[in-house]
């Protein structure tokens, strides 16, 4: 990314940050690229895809349907941060969110 930001002459920051986005040069990472892509119309993605085809010495395999699931756990520190609790036992912040 570091080259990108050369290339377009650009500052090249410390940290490279995907949100909020501080570089034009982090468009270029696999999250972003597979979001933009997601977003495209099919003739787009045909487009494309015709334009930079797969390279031949790669399968690439469909997904006939995914898996049903979700993300069940979270950071109660952060949360503690964020809501800006003091520190205290787990069992007490809980109450806290019970009354």
């Amino acid at each position: 990314m570091v080259e990108v930001c050369n290339y377009l002459g650009v500052s090249v920051p410390q940290q490279f940050v995907l949100s909020p986005a501080n570089s034009p040069a982090v468009l270029i990472h696999w999250p972003v690229l597979s979001l933009l892509a997601a977003i495209l119309q099919p003739e787009d993605r045909d487009y494309w895809r015709s334009v930079f085809p797969c390279p031949s010495d790669i399968q690439l395999q469909s997904v006939k349907s995914l898996p049903v699931a979700f993300d069940s756990h979270f950071h109660i520190d952060r949360l503690r941060n964020g809501a800006q609790v003091p520190c205290m036992p787990v069992d007490e912040l809980m109450e806290l969110g019970q009354v």
